[in-house]
């Protein structure tokens, strides 16, 4: 049993590195803008460079399997912590907050139902997934499909 045999372990998590570090340096390219998608897309190649190297070492075993299941679970956690980083309003108080102090009146006016709402519909706007209408907010064919997707995950598990 040597070291190299559990280098599977390793590879992973520098792969995740690898797709976080190279993400993070495409923010100022602004060549894909929405950052789901642009970690998507960076994360697929790197996970495709991360197989590649995985099946010349270990073939198509067990080792490269569970490798590419910890890297997809890594890249999951990551989306999933950012996503959650980016809306929640709680994180935002708190990044406002350790910039400076605020008063509970500046919170009130930041933080207001009507602020809150346009910041939600700009977001929407920006992905495409809304869009005016005549003066009136509807739904993009793609908002609509995620919409559906959302609504089957409710009934999926119980939510409906």
């Amino acid at each position: 049993m040597n070291a190299g045999e559990y280098m599977w372990l390793v590879y992973p998590s520098v792969a995740l590195a690898a797709a976080i570090g190279l993400n993070a340096a495409a923010i100022p390219l602004h060549l894909i803008d929405n950052a789901i998608v642009r970690f998507a897309v960076i994360a697929a190649g790197v996970g495709s460079f991360l197989f590649a190297g995985l099946y010349v070492f270990y073939g198509f075993g067990i080792e490269t399997v569970a490798a590419i299941f910890m890297y997809s679970f890594g890249c999951q956690l990551y989306v999933f912590l950012f996503t959650l980083v980016l809306s929640s309003v709680s994180v935002n108080i708190m990044l406002r907050l350790k910039r400076g102090t605020l008063t509970e009146r500046q919170l009130n006016e930041i933080y207001d139902s009507a602020t809150m709402a346009e910041l939600r519909v700009n977001r929407l706007l920006k992905n495409n997934l809304v869009a005016y209408d005549s003066g009136r907010i509807a739904a993009t064919t793609r908002g609509r499909r995620l919409a559906s997707m959302f609504d089957r995950f409710r009934k999926l598990f119980g939510h409906s």
